[in-house]
């Protein structure tokens, strides 16, 4: 019976061994272009280390250098078609490549951020550029260079917000602006313009509902009152027309006619 067992697996696992001789086979006869790609690697990871030590603000150029090496390591992992201990070199060199490209990212988002800060009351289109800036920075860490560890989702959530409450007070500002322009249209009597300032207000205002009001005091009952005064001006003529007949029956009824 233990015979039996062990030739059963013998047969079994023999189309696995015949693949992995001819894996061995495959390997000798490209060994020398695998090997030359980790060579590359190597040479273009010490060509980068060396100016790392050299500098402290890198170009793209020589960020490109680490690039290239994780390029050619790739390819040197994938041809050797087995998982080896190389992987772990891998990993690291294509750790160290996020990490450079997310702490440069960080450095424009931080710096972005204080100039929006600066600006913010003074400039708030620039300070919305900024935010911007800042914002798509954070966004490029945690979607193309995630093995960083930097993405903070946090900190977009806190940008997002800031820009979106920046985007959002012009809104609040216009609709008012509309709304006391159609007021006083309506005091002169000029029903048309006033009926079009207050359509004008209700879009704006229908508008920073829709995209801002988790950002900014929302007044969900002024679209109502807008839609009421809206209704207001278009019915002044008729009901100017109602007291006018009301005087007059008024008077005549006076006069017992």
């Amino acid at each position: 019976m233990i015979l039996c067992i062990l030739l059963g697996a013998w047969l079994y696992t023999a189309n696995t061994r015949v693949n992995r001789g001819e894996g061995k086979q495959l390997s000798k006869q490209t060994q020398e272009k695998i090997d030359e790609l980790k060579e590359i690697s190597e040479k273009k990871e010490a060509a980068f280390e060396e100016i790392k030590l050299k500098k402290d603000i890198l170009t793209e150029d020589e960020i490109s250098l680490l690039a290239d090496a994780v390029k050619a390591q790739e390819e040197y992992v994938v041809k050797r078609g087995v998982l080896s201990s190389d992987n772990n070199r891998l990993e690291g060199l294509r750790k160290k490549l996020h990490i450079i490209n997310a702490e440069i990212l960080r450095a424009s988002s931080k710096n972005a951020e204080e100039k929006a800060q600066q600006t913010e009351n003074t400039n708030p289109l620039e300070a919305k550029n900024q935010l911007r800036q800042a914002l798509e920075a954070e966004r490029t860490i945690q979607n193309k260079w995630i093995y960083s560890g930097m993405a903070d989702i946090g900190k977009i959530a806190r940008l997002d917000t800031r820009l979106r409450r920046l985007e959002a007070i012009p809104l609040w500002e216009k609709t008012r602006e509309c709304e006391k322009q159609a007021e006083e249209y309506f005091k002169s009597e000029n029903i048309d313009l006033a009926v079009d300032s207050i359509k004008e207000a209700i879009k704006i205002e229908n508008t920073f509902l829709e995209k801002y009001r988790d950002v900014l005091n929302t007044e969900f009952s002024r679209i109502d009152r807008l839609g009421i005064r809206k209704e207001t001006y278009l019915s002044y003529p008729q009901y100017k027309e109602l007291i006018t007949t009301e005087n007059s029956a008024i008077a005549l009824e006076k006069d017992e006619q």
